[in-house]
């Protein structure tokens, strides 16, 4: 059963994105940038952003499953969305 109109309700109105950058710096070491963004005005989040860099360290594998080890520094904001009142 579908709803339109006044009856209609949003449950989840979500935006993300993001990406990541590796870099091999030797055989097993390698470092790492990210960046991600994040908006949910339903949740009144106007805009998270998430930046970090680190490093990793490959551990060897099994069954070609590789496992890494990392390190990550990341740095976090958040922007709250204004509430707004029903118009009456």
């Amino acid at each position: 059963m579908q709803t339109s109109g006044a009856d209609a309700v949003t449950t989840a109105r979500a935006t993300r994105g993001g990406m990541r950058y590796d870099h091999d710096l030797q055989k097993t070491l390698y470092a790492f940038g990210f960046f991600d963004a994040e908006n949910d005005l339903l949740q009144l989040l106007d805009l998270r952003t998430v930046a970090g860099a680190g490093a990793g360290a490959a551990m060897g594998g099994v069954l070609g499953v590789q496992s890494s080890m990392l390190l990550d520094l990341w740095a976090e904001r958040k922007r709250a969305a204004v509430a707004q009142s029903p118009r009456e």
